[in-house]
């Protein structure tokens, strides 16, 4: 499959992640939101979020008490820089990240597109004290 079939905007379906033990949880819900676009131009970025996020007692951008902070910070991941394909795999090479650690890294992401839906799977994340892989699957909303 070439770049050019993966070019466009998607939409969050839903987000699993699956533990070795068979526990299935939702890191942001069962209702989280997100895009995920892929540009012609070899740049990709990624918005998930929790739904339902309660706002910030005061309307400013970069105020608020540290329990509103850390309540906005664990409910909503982005990230974004360049993509490759590689057989089966999307590699992006993530330049800026809402989760610092990741910053100057590579994400790599299984993917396959079934009943017209962008499937992505990242093997061995670690999440909630355990390693898991996250199942995401996207619909498109708009191609480029």
């Amino acid at each position: 499959m070439d770049k050019h079939s993966l070019i466009g905007t998607y939409q969050l379906v839903s987000w699993e992640n699956r533990a070795a033990s068979g526990q299935t949880t939702h890191p942001l819900g069962p209702d989280a939101q997100g895009l995920i676009n892929y540009s012609q131009d070899g740049y990709m970025f990624v918005q998930i979020m929790a739904s339902h996020r309660r706002p910030h007692a005061v309307n400013e951008l970069f105020a608020g008490d540290i329990d509103e902070i850390k309540r906005s910070a664990i409910t909503h991941l982005s990230y974004c820089g360049r993509f490759e394909l590689q057989g089966n795999e999307v590699i992006h090479h993530v330049q800026i990240c809402s989760f610092p650690n990741w910053v100057n890294t590579e994400q790599r992401r299984a993917f396959k597109f079934n009943d017209g839906q962008l499937h992505l799977t990242a093997f061995g994340i670690q999440s909630g004290g355990e390693t898991v892989d996250a199942h995401l699957v996207w619909r498109r909303v708009a191609a480029q």
